[in-house]
Formats: C-alpha cells, sequence, structure tokens
C-alpha cells in the first residue's frame, strides 16, 4: 500500500488531511517540531551515550504529541507497504528465483505466449511481470507497432526489464510502477493483460481484476497463469493458493467469463477471460 493512503488513514478530516498535509499553520509547526529536533540533534552531538540520545528522542515524543502521532503514522505506512503483497520480498531476492535456470526451463514460454493468441499491433499489460521473462517475448509477438506494458510495484525490477528489452532489441516495451490496488496503466484500451505465476500474490485479488477491467478494451481478454488449487509450491499456505473456481467467481465479479483453457500443464492452469 502505497504511503499516501497510509497517511490518510492517520489524518482522518478533510481531502487535504488525507493527502498528509499538515493542520498546523507554519508558526506553530516550527514552534513545535523543530525546536524538539533541534534538542534531540544537539544531544546527539553532546556527550550523551546512546541509551541518554534514546530517552531524549522518546522524551521529546511525549513532550509533542503531535510528532509523535507522526512517528506512529509512518510505521502504519511501513508496515502496511510490507504486508501489502502476499508473500512478499525485496526484488533483488525475487530475481534470483525467477531467474532459476531449472524455473525458466519448466515455464514453456514460447507455449504460453502462443496460447495467448496475440496479434501484431495489440497492446499488452504484464501485471508482475518480475524480470520480463514473458514482457519481451510478448514484445516481440505483437510487432513493433504493438505495446507492452511491464507492470510492476518495486521498482528495483525496472533495471532487468530493461536491460532483457535492449538485449533483444525491443523497443516497443515501456516499464509501469504500479500499486498493490491498481496496475496504474497509461491507458484504457488494453487488448490483453495477464498475471503469469502472480495472480496468488495480490491479497484484494477480487478488487484488483475489478479495477483492471476498467483498462480493457470493450473486446479485450484477461489470461492467467496459475497453479492448480493443491499443486504447486504453496500447497502448505492456503493463502496462496488460487483455485479455477475462485478465479472464475472473481473473474464474474469483474465482468468476465472463461473463453478458452490451453492445455499446458499438469500443475497448472492457462485460462482466458474476455467480457460476458
Amino acid at each position: 500500500m502505497e504511503s499516501r493512503v497510509a497517511r490518510g488513514a492517520c489524518f482522518r478530516g478533510s481531502p487535504a488531511e488525507a493527502e498528509g498535509r499538515w493542520t498546523l499553520a507554519p508558526a506553530t509547526r516550527q514552534q513545535t517540531i523543530a525546536p524538539a529536533m533541534r534538542r534531540t540533534v544537539m544531544a546527539g552531538r553532546s556527550h550523551y551515550t546512546l541509551p541518554d540520545l534514546i530517552h531524549n528522542v522518546l522524551m521529546e515524543l511525549r513532550r509533542h504529541p503531535l510528532l509523535l502521532a507522526l512517528t506512529l503514522c509512518w510505521g502504519v505506512a511501513s508496515t502496511a507497504a510490507l504486508s501489502a503483497q502476499l508473500g512478499s520480498r525485496p526484488a533483488e531476492e525475487w530475481i534470483e528465483t525467477l531467474e532459476g535456470k531449472t524455473r525458466v526451463a519448466t515455464l514453456k514460454i514460447d507455449e504460453v505466449v502462443a496460447a495467448m493468441q496475440l496479434k501484431p499491433g495489440e497492446t499488452v499489460a504484464d501485471i508482475g511481470a518480475g524480470t520480463g521473462l514473458l514482457s519481451v517475448p510478448v514484445a516481440k509477438a505483437v510487432g513493433p507497432r504493438g505495446r507492452v506494458f511491464a507492470v510492476e510495484v518495486d521498482a528495483g525490477f525496472f533495471p532487468s526489464i530493461t536491460k532483457r528489452a535492449g538485449d533483444n532489441a525491443v523497443t516497443n516495451l515501456q516499464t509501469v510502477l504500479g500499486s498493490f490496488t491498481d496496475p496504474k496503466l497509461p491507458v484504457s484500451n488494453v487488448d490483453l493483460a495477464f498475471f503469469h505465476d502472480v495472480l496468488h500474490h495480490v491479497e484484494k485479488r477480487g478488487e484488483y481484476l475489478k479495477t483492471l477491467a476498467k483498462y480493457i478494451a470493450p473486446a479485450g481478454r484477461i489470461v492467467v497463469v496459475d497453479f492448480e488449487g493443491g499443486r504447486g509450491p504453496h500447497v502448505q499456505q492456503p493463502e496462496l493458493q488460487v483455485s479455477r473456481e475462485q478465479l472464475a467467481a472473481w473473474m464474474k465479479d469483474a465482468g468476465f467469463t472463461q473463453v478458452a483453457d490451453a492445455k499446458l500443464f499438469d500443475d497448472k492452469y492457462v485460462l482466458t477471460f474476455a467480457r460476458k
């Protein structure tokens, strides 16, 4: 979750407060917070020990409720950001996993891309693009007149995506920084959006799919590749399981119905959905 959302939860009231803006007059802010911070910093520059410094900081927080509130809100925002994605890890850890030779060898990338039945000139969104393993071949499939948006919630993946595109002379691929609830695509006429081994990491899947639907063209499609219920590496983690039945229900609520089922794997499904 973005920090501004968390701030809005802490500062309930006017729209300005919901955006995390100060509600104190400038003069009051200076009188209240600046001296507190100066005293704390000065303590750090003196002969105080670390316990003394910690004690001083805590005392300043007690003397200034607004400063304490800001500190608590920052903590809430940080916690929300970490918990908004199921099974979340830093990009550098994910990259090592996603690029593992054994994993890549089992993905059947060419077959999956073929199952999408892409046409030259189409606009595609790779939701949770990771390192661009599928973004680049998809970009080639839609050709130079087509566009591919590689969406990630962690910009730490972007250098890997950009490098892979450059190494393959792909120029029609654009990275997009989405949020945990919205892909934030720059267009609303996407011909095909796909999740490859990603949807089970989205916490509020039904809501996300409804939001994604707003970016899909009237004749557009959504493709989901994920593990069958009770299969894959998350068997002991039911919160990281997405069954066909669950997916069909969420898609129905978003206005989509299943139109294709590509039988490519024993333990994964490759399902295509279109508007009813």
